[in-house]
């Protein structure tokens, strides 16, 4: 137990000096390959982020801790996390994290961690989609992690740790052999499709739970070099790897006044403009009478 607690302190340390650095290693940003294409055995690179639809209204990205170690982001480290040495080194230090820590500690803190750091090998990506429907009220969501086997089993145990672990999320079909499957969370469907050649897991929460709502979703998702969001993701994390939220600032808000009622609307204006009358206005004319008054003192006659 010594032994694994040695090695998770090693491997935060480890986490913290991929992080830093960064200004110190700017004139040798230019030398390095381009990270947010470059993967390994246990950080692949995020995937939605280069294929975001044009109804996409949130990204967000949820770190992993291997893509956040192993990955090279641009400064001094980038050279010795791009040596196979590295590479091997951050293998025997994950195996020795989930089976000599995580595993020992399993009662006291549920099989999810364990399962989810020795499976996981992506980010995790989550899109807010604007609604397909008319009549749909709530958006989709549409997330997608890569997986370390291509096995449907695998998947549908690491649904199944889920499921265990949230209450709220139910396993109505697993993963059959085209890989589809369908789940449900907090009464609302979620599709579920695993692709076995990319490892991918796709999960769409949906108010619309036909079978081809998640195929049309993913015919969707195609290479956009022009997206709005990749310039800023460049100058926060080049890398690909790190934590990242975007939203179409300027979509959500008008998304948000057409759903506000005209009567509404009109309430609300008139309340504006009744707060703008200047009300105030006599009460202070008088006070700044008095005030100067005071100041000048008693008036003789």
């Amino acid at each position: 137990m010594r032994s694994a607690s040695r090695s998770f302190y090693v491997f935060l340390c480890a986490c913290w000096l991929s992080l830093g650095l960064y200004p110190l290693g700017a004139r040798v940003t230019a030398q390095q390959p381009a990270a947010s294409e470059m993967s390994t055995a246990l950080a692949a690179a995020p995937y939605l982020r280069t294929v975001l639809p044009p109804d996409a209204l949130v990204y967000v990205r949820i770190a992993s801790p291997w893509g956040l170690l192993g990955v090279p982001k641009g400064n001094m480290l980038g050279e010795a996390l791009a040596s196979e040495s590295f590479r091997m080194a951050l293998s025997v230090l994950q195996g020795a994290i989930v089976n000599n820590l995580l595993g020992p500690m399993q009662p006291q803190i549920g099989p999810l961690p364990g399962v989810l750091l020795d499976q996981v090998r992506s980010p995790l990506e989550l899109v807010v989609l604007r609604p397909a429907g008319g009549g749909v009220v709530l958006p989709d969501l549409l997330l997608l992690v890569q997986l370390r086997s291509a096995s449907r089993d695998d998947a549908n145990a690491l649904l199944q740790t889920l499921a265990q672990v949230e209450p709220a999320l139910q396993i109505e079909t697993p993963l059959d052999q085209a890989g589809a499957g369908r789940l449900q969370y907090m009464g609302l469907p979620l599709l579920a499709f695993f692709d076995t050649a990319s490892r991918r897991l796709f999960l769409l929460v949906t108010q619309n739970p036909a079978s081809t709502t998640l195929t049309q979703r993913l015919q969707s998702l195609q290479p956009q070099a022009d997206a709005p969001m990749l310039p800023l993701e460049a100058e926060i994390d080049a890398s690909g790897q790190g934590p990242f939220v975007w939203l179409d600032a300027k979509t959500l808000f008008e998304m948000a006044q057409s759903s506000v009622p005209p009567e509404m609307g009109k309430d609300a204006s008139s309340s504006y403009s009744i707060c703008r009358r200047p009300a105030y206005a006599p009460c202070c004319r008088q006070s700044r009478h008095r005030l100067l008054s005071m100041q000048q003192g008693p008036q003789r006659h």
